[in-house]
């Protein structure tokens, strides 16, 4: 070394090392670009004082043998001009929220100065640990809004699962159709309202009842039979019953008034 110049690492302990180092004009700080020949720890290093950029007038690769991590202390924000492909061969996860910040780098490792080094470690070498099965998580903190112009389609091979622990809301313009091939049950644990402002119909075969909204209630069908334990009761101001071929009432006790 230049006798006028400090080395930037003690020696002998970082005779592995070459440093291209640079210091800020008038101020303290420096840029750096290091080299690690040590046999099992080689490493390229670069510190900037402050911006790094990069203008790559056409293709940019990059290819990563084990793990590649990214930590950013502020904002991040890409846009691509025509497609994008991602392409994850075992599991993901999405988290969003403060409250997971640290959760990949960790809080200890953001104030080195030499960046998260350790943190490409800590996750482990390729081929060691099983692949993930193919899994997409997310965790969202807050509120989850998405926006579609045109269309939107789920394709489930399996089974589909909502858990909603307070309200849900569904508002279509239009119309709803759903279509199950099995059973289709419906539970309320107090009231359930079913409400149309023209008509409301329950067809199941060749039985039929319609709800119209000027007050008409029609039931349509082969037969019909009522099965009370105690009593029906019924009010109105007049009771028309039209047989075509017999009428016919059995009781214990019948009193006409």
């Amino acid at each position: 070394p230049n006798q006028r110049q400090k080395v930037p690492y003690d020696l002998p302990e970082h005779k592995t090392k070459s440093v291209m180092r640079t210091q800020t004009h008038k101020a303290d700080g420096f840029n750096e670009l290091r080299f690690e020949d040590q046999a099992g720890e080689e490493e390229i290093f670069v510190h900037a004082q402050k911006d790094r950029n990069e203008k790559v007038l056409h293709n940019h690769t990059e290819r990563i043998d084990n793990n590649w991590i990214q930590s950013v202390g502020h904002n991040r924000a890409m846009e691509v001009d025509n497609n994008r492909d991602e392409v994850v061969g075992g599991n993901m996860t999405v988290s969003v929220g403060s409250q997971y910040r640290g959760d990949v780098v960790g809080r200890a490792s953001l104030t080195n100065w030499q960046g998260i080094t350790r943190v490409g470690m800590d996750y482990g070498e390729r081929g060691l640990a099983p692949m993930g099965e193919g899994n997409l998580s997310f965790r969202v903190q807050s509120s989850w809004a998405a926006q579609v112009d045109r269309h939107v389609l789920y394709s489930v091979g399996g089974r589909w699962d909502q858990q909603i622990t307070k309200d849900m809301s569904l508002d279509v313009g239009t119309h709803l159709d759903v279509a199950v091939a099995g059973n289709h049950v419906d539970s309320a644990g107090e009231r359930r309202v079913i409400q149309a402002a023209r008509k409301v119909e329950l067809i199941c075969g060749e039985a039929r009842i319609s709800l119209h909204s000027d007050g008409r209630i029609q039931l349509s069908g082969e037969t019909m039979n009522l099965s009370f334990r105690k009593r029906i009761t019924a009010f109105t101001d007049a009771v028309k019953i039209t047989a075509k071929s017999a009428y016919k009432v059995v009781a214990a006790r019948i009193d006409l008034n």
